[in-house]
């Protein structure tokens, strides 16, 4: 719509109006259909044109704010490459050594060196002294072997009960104990003829030594602290000794 004088136009067909006060400030429609926005007050003789927008143009659909979108994350880093290892520190299997196995040297492999060379310095001790009859005499190597390992297997099997103690194996607690039966004759019979330039003192030593070694490997192949080993022994020696008087009683 525009003004001319006291006049309003259509902006869209020309066509003029007489300005009425009536309209003052209200939308009003041309004959043409165009709406327009009328004057709130007469205009002016000598005004200048004025363009009003009729119609306020549709207000436009408001858009949804777009969320920000999500900040890229940066890049994980590198994964770290493993240091190049030389050749000379790959570790080979042929220089690997498997750990020793205690239980099996204490309680088989151990015993059974021990047995094997007692027996052996046992035999040949025995061989020496009698010639005559070598039937006879390692017939009675063997028995005085086997008595003596069951005499020490009802000790070790008495003083079990009595502390508590895990022998192993019956199996096994033989092998040990014949091992611990021949190894202190063996040495004593090794060490006897020097015992002979010593009187009275080299056999009181060759006891002290038989005695400390019977001892150590009770213990140690027993698992057994001082006072248990002690307990052992003493069952032990009370056991040959009622033996000994059992075997003088019936003779």
């Amino acid at each position: 719509m525009t003004t001319t004088g006291d006049e309003i136009r259509c902006a869209a067909c020309g066509k003029t109006f007489p300005w009425n006060v009536r309209f003052a400030g209200r939308k009003v429609r041309c004959p043409c259909g165009q709406v327009m926005d009328y004057p709130q007050q007469q205009p002016a003789s000598h005004s200048e044109d004025d363009l009003y927008d009729l119609v306020p143009d549709a207000p436009t659909a408001q858009r949804a704010p777009q969320s920000a979108a999500p900040a890229a994350s940066p890049p994980p880093p590198p994964e770290p490459k493993p240091p190049a290892v030389l050749g000379y520190r790959n570790p080979s299997t042929a220089a690997l050594k498997p750990d020793l196995d205690v239980d099996q040297i204490k309680n088989f492999t151990g015993p059974l060196w021990i047995l094997g060379g007692g027996l052996a310095i046992e035999a040949c001790i025995t061989l020496w002294n009698a010639r005559t009859d070598v039937g006879a005499a390692m017939l009675h190597l063997v028995v005085n072997v086997g008595v003596d390992t069951i005499l020490m297997m009802v000790g070790v099997l008495i003083a079990a009960r009595v502390r508590q103690i895990n022998i192993g194996s019956f199996g096994s607690a033989l092998l040990r104990l014949a091992a611990v039966s021949i190894a202190p004759a063996a040495v004593s019979d090794l060490l006897a003829p020097v015992a002979l330039f010593i009187p009275i003192l080299g056999f009181l030593g060759l006891f002290v030594v038989s005695f400390a070694l019977y001892f150590a490997l009770l213990g140690m192949f027993f698992d057994l602290d001082e006072s248990d080993t002690w307990l052992c022994v003493w069952v032990i020696f009370l056991i040959n000794l009622a033996v000994y008087f059992g075997e003088r009683w019936v003779r």
